[in-house]
């Protein structure tokens, strides 16, 4: 176990989402990882003509037709985030598909509920827009809008501030470009933030994007790219990399926050450092292993882990062979003055599976490291047959790792870094260590509640779906963990529905038939009303079940029978008796109201500390009494006095009535009778103070066999929660859409199935349930669920071809070289700009015929 000194300087990685090439969430990007899967694939001649490819680039003999696509990248859920249609199409597919990680990471945290409660902050890193082309493309839409409002939507500028806007995040809000390990860097700052106490939770991550993600690219030899599409790092083979799109986010927070909290922990941060390589190289795009060495050396001492400590390295990795070079050389400075076994240590990257990432690439090598700490296994770095004998790996601390292994095989204390170098010289890396262990406490609650929301019916069902098959996949995760973070960690949306079940099988079977305990309301959260239904013996018989097999509705009423003068009030009769409502000779109507009286106030302070708030409430009958306790207006010992003489005076007669009647008045002259902290209506009456503190009131209220009409209240939406069984007499409250918190139980059916059933209805309709206290006495944690299911349409503002002026120009011999405005082709080093007139620039190419045009501001 941690030490808290220890836990003050580390950083808990409690969330993550991530789209990869073949992968649109954590767990099948570990799949992939884990099997050694490459996401790299070959496109069709027909996909490359149809993303503009032109057939002279196409047929090209140094043209590779391979690269990594995120699918659906068109496509967004805009009403979820408040865009119109419109706005969307306006939006860099970067930004969007951002916003919609950003949610899912912090939907994996759990933390969603709370983001009002304290600052979070945003460290953000996205590619220069490509999509920015097609909306400039647009004459009409330019002059429409205007270059600023087409900037907001597509600047990276404008990337962590978005998110921080349509989350509602006060944070820090900051973008980060440092190339290709700008999103590692965004970690870093964020982690820093935290420590510094600028923010108490964070999302960092970064995102690469192009518009047009089917297509190839111009090898050159000594270039960075590979020659035939694959990427292969320290191998014998090695000659460059794949350029892919992709994105992920991490949610961070302190440590000792994290665990105090009960979080999601998935692994830990122990140190970072961020440098630059200054000069001390040869070129400005050349790496240096002086600065790379050295960002490894601080990233070591700040997190007081010796490089012996390492049993994994999630490396930069690009496949270059000047760039795994350089890097190994490095590592080897570092690592090399540890005495000890050679090849201590795995290396890795994640490149080979779905290539480079730009600037997202070094937060999805932390995504990897991560989920590799998380499921124990050091994963197998793919494409790799042998190392390449300039790296001399075989007497260095390094080797590469093949084959995925169990990590207990190679540490018992497993920790990793992770790299990540931009062009340019800015260096990062990160150690990380696995994550303490949280237990559960088993739960006491033999059945559990599993909500389900969203913002459309289209969301919630597939939602729903995806749960489903989620629960038949993971029977083994606690049943009340998973209710626990569905209750507590997700935010709650008006189209709602509910499961009670005893375990995550039948959870998925209701889920599949679509015969769980609930409908979809779709309403928003509305104010509530509480009903205290008269005398109902039947209440007696489910109250004391529920008081057997619920904890906190016992501990509620053992809670009253602790206070000493409701001991002293009730001298002489038997509590449990109370509560069972048994049989007891010429006392068996005092018993019975006192038990019912007793269980609606438990109900109703059940009720109360989940967070229900009442706002009006209406008594029927005797069930005036449970009304004005809940009111405030007299204590629960004071209410039982007046039960006790109300029971005595209906047994007596003549003289012996008069002289209770007399004891009564003199009881409410001398109690302190505070004002009501709610409306109250009895019998369709408004109860006053001053109707309290008058015997006739007390002694005029008996139980109803029938009520003949639906309790008045005031115009306004309301959700009705009776108190009480269900009825026959219940058709005009039904019709109110009220909810009954007790019914007579079918034989399968226990009272606390019934009650949290009832208590999933209170929340469909609109109530508002904190489910914190619903865990009494319990120690829950959160564990990773599927994110929520957005409801994508597609967004695209299609690239419009320009056609040039024909104003007549003398013709040229170069007039050949003359390429459509926008049209994107490829450039060589040899190529030259000219002006050709007001219209445009054109870019003069060598005989390769490859080249550039573009519009002349």
């Amino acid at each position: 176990m941690l030490d808290d000194d220890a836990m003050q300087s580390k950083i808990a990685i409690i969330g993550l989402a991530c789209r990869v090439p073949g992968a649109d969430t954590p767990a099948a990007f570990w799949h992939q990882i884990v099997n050694g899967v490459e996401s790299i694939r070959t496109f069709k001649d027909e996909e490359l003509t149809a993303s503009g490819i032109s057939a002279d680039i196409l047929n090209h003999p140094q043209y590779v037709k391979r690269g990594a696509v995120i699918e659906n990248a068109d496509c967004f859920d805009a009403g979820f985030f408040r865009y119109t249609a419109k706005d969307a199409e306006i939006t860099d597919p970067q930004h969007r598909a951002f916003l919609e990680c950003a949610w899912e990471a912090l939907e994996d945290a759990g933390c969603v509920q709370d983001l009002e409660k304290y600052p979070v902050g945003v460290y953000a890193s996205s590619c220069i827009s490509s999509y920015v082309l097609n909306l400039y493309s647009d004459p009409e839409l330019m002059g429409r809008l205007g270059h600023v409002q087409i900037g907001i939507g597509n600047e990276k500028d404008f990337l962590a501030s978005k998110v921080s806007y349509k989350l509602g995040l006060r944070g820090p809000s900051v973008n980060v470009q440092t190339a290709c390990s700008s999103s590692l860097v965004a970690v870093h700052m964020a982690s820093q933030s935290l420590l510094n106490g600028e923010c108490d939770l964070a999302l960092a991550g970064g995102v690469t994007i192009r518009s047009e993600q089917r297509a190839g690219y111009m090898y050159q030899k000594e270039g960075m790219v590979s020659p035939d599409g694959h990427c292969r790092v320290f191998d014998k083979d090695s000659k460059g990399t794949v350029f892919g799109n992709g994105l992920g986010i991490v949610v961070l927070k302190r440590l000792a926050d994290a665990v105090r909290d009960r979080d999601n922990i998935q692994a830990v941060i122990c140190g970072t450092a961020v440098n630059n390589d200054g000069d001390h190289k040869i070129g400005f795009t050349a790496p240096s292993p002086v600065g790379q060495a050295q960002v490894i050396h601080e990233a070591l001492s700040v997190a007081g882990v010796a490089p012996r400590e390492i049993s994994y390295i999630e490396t930069h990795g690009t496949g270059t062979e000047l760039g795994d070079a350089i890097e190994i050389k490095a590592l080897k400075e570092v690592y090399q003055a540890e005495t000890g076994p050679a090849q201590f240590c795995a290396i890795g990257s994640v490149k080979p599976n779905i290539g480079h990432l730009d600037t997202a690439a070094g937060i999805i090598g932390l995504i990897k490291t991560t989920l590799a700490m998380k499921n124990q296994v050091i994963p197998v770095c793919i494409n790799h047959e042998t190392p390449d004998p300039k790296l001399s790996l075989e007497d260095s601390p390094f080797y590469v790792n093949t084959a995925s292994r169990p990590w207990k095989e190679v540490s018992a204390a497993p920790k990793a870094g992770v790299s990540s170098f931009g062009i340019g010289g800015t260096n990062a890396h990160i150690i990380l260590e696995e994550a303490p262990s949280i237990a559960s406490d088993a739960s006491a609650k033999q059945n559990h509640v599993f909500l389900f929301s969203a913002k459309t019916l289209k969301s919630l069902e597939d939602t729903c779906r995806n749960m489903a098959d989620f629960f038949g996949n993971h029977s083994t995760l606690h049943p009340a963990d998973v209710a626990y973070t569905l209750q507590t960690g997700r935010k709650h949306f008006p189209y709602r529905k509910m499961v009670v079940s005893s375990s995550l099988e039948e959870a998925a079977k209701w889920l599949r038939t679509g015969s769980s305990q609930a409908e979809c309301k779709g309403r928003e959260e509305v104010p509530v009303a509480f009903f205290f239904p008269a005398e109902q013996r039947d209440m007696l018989r489910v109250g004391y079940e529920l008081y057997q097999r619920e904890t906190r509705f016992a501990s509620i009423i053992e809670t009253y029978f602790s206070d000493e003068r409701i001991l002293h009030t009730l001298a002489g009769l038997d509590l449990q008796q109370i509560l069972a409502a048994s049989r007891h000779g010429n006392q068996e109507r005092l018993y019975t109201e006192l038990g019912q009286f007793i269980y609606q106030c438990a109900l109703a302070d059940y009720l109360v500390t989940l967070g229900i708030r009442k706002e009006v409430l209406i008594a029927e009958g005797n069930g005036v009494f449970p009304a004005v306790y809940v009111s405030g207006s007299l204590s629960m010992n004071d209410l039982i006095r007046i039960i006790l003489i109300r029971q005595t005076w209906l047994n007596a007669a003549g003289e012996q009535q008069s002289l209770l009647e007399i004891e009564l008045a003199s009881l409410l002259k001398i109690l302190p009778i505070q004002t009501p902290e709610a409306e109250m209506i009895a019998d369709g009456i408004r109860v006053s103070t001053e109707m309290l503190r008058h015997k006739e009131f007390w002694l005029s209220c008996g139980p109803a066999s029938d009520w003949p009409q639906a309790p008045s209240l005031p115009e306004q939406d309301r959700l009705l929660i009776k108190l009480g069984m269900e009825s026959g007499t219940d058709g005009a409250l039904k019709g109110m859409g009220a909810v009954s918190l007790l019914r007579q139980q079918a034989p399968d059916e226990p009272a606390d199935f019934i009650f949290y059933s009832k208590l999933g209805e209170i929340w469909m309709d609109g109530g508002t349930v904190d489910w914190q206290p619903f865990y009494f006495q319990e120690s829950r944690k959160r564990v990773t669920l599927p994110a929520y299911a957005f409801d994508r349409q597609r967004y695209w503002h299609e690239r419009k071809e320009q056609v040039p002026q024909t104003v007549p120009r003398k013709k040229t011999p170069e007039q050949w070289l003359y390429r459509p405005v926008w049209k994107q082709y490829y450039a060589s080093p040899d190529s030259r700009l000219e002006d050709r007139g007001p219209d445009t620039f054109l870019l003069f190419i060598d005989d390769s015929g490859l080249g550039k045009g573009y519009k002349k501001p």
